[in-house]
């Protein structure tokens, strides 16, 4: 007996519409409860007509809900997390083992792109900062060279001024 799968599996797909094996073209668009698979509409007006169906995406949707009240539940039982996880994988058929594999590789590729992002983002603000630091302190150089250069400037004709006042002061006298 056929199982009702995707020809080409790959959930993470954006253009994702798995077909069935058994009726080619036929778009797996159905969820049979009582028999836990995924069904196109043939499949599912042949076979399980009498059977509790939903959507595949509602019961991708439901399913995607347990995972995450598990997820929570695995996080706060903390050690004891493993037995609910146990008990979660007994109740996911394999093609669902295949749809939460990839999810979790895409997570973990997500992960990876992210960790790398960041890295590269951190260096390019530090090498911004760098750079920003070496214009302030040269820019603080200059002013500095600026300052010093007037401080010398108005020293100098000061001190001019001071020695005329003083000549002046002295011609006035012997007179």
């Amino acid at each position: 007996k056929k199982l009702h799968r995707s020809s080409h599996f790959s959930p993470l797909s954006p253009h994702f519409n798995p077909a069935c094996q058994i009726h080619p073209g036929h778009v797996l668009e159905w969820y049979c409860q009582t028999c836990q698979k995924v069904l196109c509409a043939r499949c599912k007006a042949r076979n399980h007509s009498d059977h509790s169906l939903q959507s595949s995406k509602e019961a991708a949707m439901a399913r995607l809900e347990k995972l995450q009240k598990s997820l929570s539940s695995l996080c706060q039982h903390g050690n004891n997390g493993e037995e609910v996880l146990r008990m979660e994988k007994m109740s996911i058929t394999p093609e669902q083992h295949l749809i939460v594999d990839g999810i979790v590789q895409k997570i973990t590729d997500m992960l990876e792109t992210l960790d790398r992002q960041a890295e590269a983002t951190s260096k390019k603000v530090s090498n911004h900062f760098e750079l920003l630091h070496d214009a302030l302190l040269k820019s603080e150089q200059d002013i500095l060279e600026q300052v010093d250069s007037i401080h010398r400037t108005k020293n100098d004709r000061l001190r001019q001024q001071s020695r005329r006042l003083e000549s002046s002061k002295d011609d006035s006298l012997v007179m």
